[in-house]
């Protein structure tokens, strides 16, 4: 339509010119329009939904499911915070999860079975230990992707050993074996036992929990044993069994830290239990407002 054919002011009052400007358009033209503003409104929608969902913390799981004992990550983290996202890689192929992982904003490394000691120079060992390769492989490409992503890191339990493999460090294969039966770190019977863990009062862990000496839960036969360079020890048992780790001030821009206790499982009372969530999300929170300016 040639609007210069339209030389008066159209009067929306006047039925009879309304109907001539209408009859201007073909029915062709009408639906294009039509199609076009229903398009530009749906758009908009989709654009102001995506960017409010962009304003909620997710917070990534290594592996949250398999046992009954993964469900305790999402109630402990629901309980520090319940306006987070939670969502388990592992339930995707790796390509997939390291895509997703690009929209989180810290992961946690999930207790499990024993890391393979072929990855921490000791092949000869793995007939004393419970493997899962293909979580191995899954979880070290996690952590490089998280390492360049500079989000927050935690580990708990096998969390702990695999980030200390991931940076140089490597493993007791078994602590009454290699290491000392004076403290016990797991029970026969397949629950939890408990012990006494000693923080150091000038790290991060003890800065966070207030606690100097504290009791911890136990389920692992395994070990930090060589700390990588970029760790500090934050925490040991009094069999001086290493029982938290974290990132040397100025070694990379990002909060790393792990525990080799489950703190998920503790008692939310318990000092070296809810405030370690709640710091780890405080961290992922800065990260979210950084990636959001």
């Amino acid at each position: 339509m040639k609007t210069k054919n339209l030389k008066k002011k159209i009067n929306w009052e006047n039925d009879n010119e309304v109907h001539f400007l209408i009859g201007k358009f073909s029915n062709f033209q009408i639906t294009n329009i039509l199609f076009t503003f229903l398009f530009l409104f749906v758009s908009s929608l989709f654009f102001f939904t995506g960017c409010q969902s962009r304003k909620t913390v997710t917070i990534a799981l290594s592996k949250g499911h398999g046992s009954e004992n993964y469900k305790f990550y999402y109630s402990w983290l629901k309980n520090a915070d319940p306006n987070i996202d939670i969502i388990d890689l592992y339930t995707m192929k790796i390509n997939e999860a390291l895509n997703v992982l690009d929209n989180c904003d810290g992961i946690i490394f999930t207790g499990g079975p024993d890391v393979h000691p072929i990855k921490y120079g000791k092949p000869e060992d793995s007939s004393r230990c419970e493997i899962d390769i293909k979580r191995d492989n899954f979880e070290f490409q996690l952590i490089n992707k998280a390492r360049k992503l500079e989000i927050p890191i935690f580990g708990v339990c096998r969390g702990q050993q695999i980030l200390n493999i991931a940076f140089g460090g490597n493993l007791i294969v078994d602590i009454p074996s290699d290491f000392s039966k004076q403290v016990i770190h797991r029970s026969d019977k397949g629950f939890d036992c408990f012990h006494d863990v000693t923080i150091d009062t000038n790290s991060l862990i003890y800065r966070i929990t207030k606690v100097r000496k504290g009791k911890v839960n136990s389920f692992h036969h395994q070990a930090v044993g060589r700390v990588a360079d970029a760790f500090n020890v934050a925490g040991r048992t009094d069999d001086n069994l290493i029982e938290a780790l974290e990132l040397k001030s100025g070694t990379e821009l990002q909060s790393i830290f792990s525990v080799q206790w489950h703190p998920e499982r503790l008692d939310t009372v318990n000092p070296l239990s809810l405030p370690l969530a709640r710091y780890f999300i405080g961290e992922a929170i800065k990260k979210r407002k950084i990636a959001m300016k």
